[in-house]
């Protein structure tokens, strides 16, 4: 096995490569949009600068060896999408198989490298967190106030934003859901909460921010009107403040939170109307449709069902190369595209559960788990990327704990010896 410093010599110039590429990448992922002419992160060449040239420092990293196994099928389903599998509920063609396939190999790259520089460099990335929440939250105040220019220049910034596109065709009755720089307000809503839960279970003081980044988090949901999101967000973050000590302390807690209240207050009595007016023209007339249509789940679960209709057995080791056969959910999108062999790796590397990380700190993955299982998600890279962020960091401390442990072992049997 490879051994990995943990306490490197800040001025060489490894440190001083992976550090350039790292914040790099992290500014990307966190602030930029896609690269406008194809969907794919800004950061992608500098990741893959990297990766050919470093890469093979990550083979000391668990997820490698099974990667290259993983790849081969993926490839393997890619070419079968040549095949004639039926009717389906929407055709895949080659062209966007072979994206997708590199969507998800470049991926897995991010998630290599992420967990080689956490366990090397060991760096604090909480803070980067909170301000996403806010970067995220000022351009939903811009998209409230100036809703026709936001959209403008949205239309600019991603312009394969199919969202946007409805909207500016006339299909959307109006109703323009805030999507922040991605093309999915469902997506947003989901990731939005584990953002700000990550900071808020990481970040051990400054019960200010802390309430900051719940008001801000909420803010951004109801500008995403996403029914699930806001649910999801509601409970997860009420866990967090009633069964954990995230929002816990003796002298500074009541007195926030009451000031947080006040100024909620002060702002609702103020702004009332506006608000009101948002929320019939967004959120609530979202829960009629559902009401009206009798269909809480939002055709989810006629989804699934159409998806299993048309699955074949041999999708079971393979998949087909096609997305076609579900449209909401993520676990049958993957096995239906390359099989459940590959699904399992991802249900691994994205949610797996690591050795010595306490399952109240996997409370931030759950927001991004109920995306992918309501809403694929995956397919956005902007969510997928964040994601991976945060497994790696968890898989990364992980891996640490357990370098520790091995270390005062071997220590005590050398003192023995």
């Amino acid at each position: 096995m490879v051994e990995v410093n943990s306490l490197p010599i800040k001025t060489t110039k490894t440190y001083k490569q992976d550090r350039i590429c790292f914040y790099i990448i992290l500014f990307d992922i966190l602030f930029m949009p896609l690269f406008p002419l194809v969907s794919v992160s800004m950061s992608l060449p500098v990741l893959a600068y990297w990766y050919l040239t470093q890469g093979s420092k990550t083979r000391f990293v668990k997820e490698y060896s099974l990667m290259r196994f993983v790849v081969l099928i993926m490839a393997f389903s890619t070419l079968l999408n040549l095949l004639d599998w039926g009717a389906l509920r929407g055709e895949t063609s080659f062209a966007t198989s072979i994206k997708r396939f590199f969507q998800f190999l470049t991926s897995l790259w991010y998630f290599l490298f992420f967990k080689y520089y956490f366990i090397k460099y060991n760096d604090d990335i909480k803070k980067y967190f909170l301000w996403e929440v806010a970067y995220i939250a000022f351009f939903a105040l811009l998209y409230l106030l100036f809703q026709d220019q936001f959209v403008h220049y949205k239309s600019i910034i991603n312009p394969a934003d199919p969202h946007t596109k409805r909207y500016l065709a006339g299909e959307l009755y109006g109703i323009y859901r805030y999507t922040y720089f991605w093309a999915d307000a469902n997506n947003v809503g989901y990731a939005i909460s584990g953002i700000a839960l990550f900071y808020i279970l990481e970040q051990k003081d400054n019960l200010f921010l802390k309430y900051l980044s719940v008001v801000l988090t909420f803010f951004i949901l109801f500008c995403t009107m996403s029914i699930g999101g806001i649910g999801v967000g509601i409970v997860v973050i009420g866990y967090s403040f009633f069964f954990t000590n995230a929002f816990k302390n003796k002298n500074s807690g009541i007195i926030v939170l009451l000031l947080f209240i006040i100024a909620i207050a002060y702002f609702i009595s103020r702004y009332g109307g506006v608000i009101e007016e948002f929320i019939n023209t967004g959120v609530e007339s979202r829960v009629e449709k559902y009401s009206e249509s009798g269909n809480a789940t939002g055709g989810r679960l006629e989804d699934i069902k159409a998806a299993f209709s048309l699955m074949s057995p041999f999708f079971i080791l393979f998949g087909s190369g096609h997305e076609g056969y579900t449209t909401e959910n993520g676990h049958l999108y993957l096995i239906c595209l390359y099989g459940l062999p590959v699904y399992l790796y991802f249900m691994f590397v994205l949610f797996g559960k690591r050795k010595g990380i306490t399952w109240k700190r996997y409370l931030p993955l759950i927001p991004f788990f109920v995306g992918f299982t309501m809403n694929i998600a995956i397919i956005d890279q902007k969510f997928l990327l964040i994601l991976i962020l945060i497994s790696a960091y968890y898989s990364a401390e992980s891996y640490r704990r357990k370098q520790i442990k091995r270390d005062i072992v071997e220590t005590g049997i050398n003192n023995n010896s």
